[in-house]
């Protein structure tokens, strides 16, 4: 949820469907490669890793990976409260944003 509502926002703004292809190739994509689904977050070069902490990805994939190997610890639940209020936020947004596209 944190991770699709946070392009919920640009679909009152897009005015084109082709324009979610850049979205997509510059923004959805380097997220996957940079938030630790293919290899651990701690090989990336540390100018990179910030680019991991803020990604919702990250903390979902991290969030999964101790529920999944039975290690819940403190850390899951702050996962956890992250990936809610991004999801939160980012609803938030798009509702504002999507109300005045219709509007309009």
């Amino acid at each position: 949820l944190a991770f699709s509502a946070s392009i919920l926002p640009l679909a009152a703004v897009l005015k084109q469907s082709h324009s979610f292809n850049v979205v997509f190739r510059f923004g959805v994509t380097p997220l996957f490669l940079f938030s630790g689904v293919f290899f651990p977050v701690s090989q990336l070069p540390s100018g990179l890793r910030w680019v991991a902490l803020v990604s919702p990805l990250y903390h979902g994939v991290e969030l999964l990976r101790a529920l999944t190997t039975g290690r819940v610890t403190c850390a899951a639940a702050g996962h956890a409260v992250v990936l809610a209020a991004v999801g939160l936020a980012a609803l938030t947004m798009a509702v504002r944003r999507l109300d005045r596209a219709l509007i309009k």
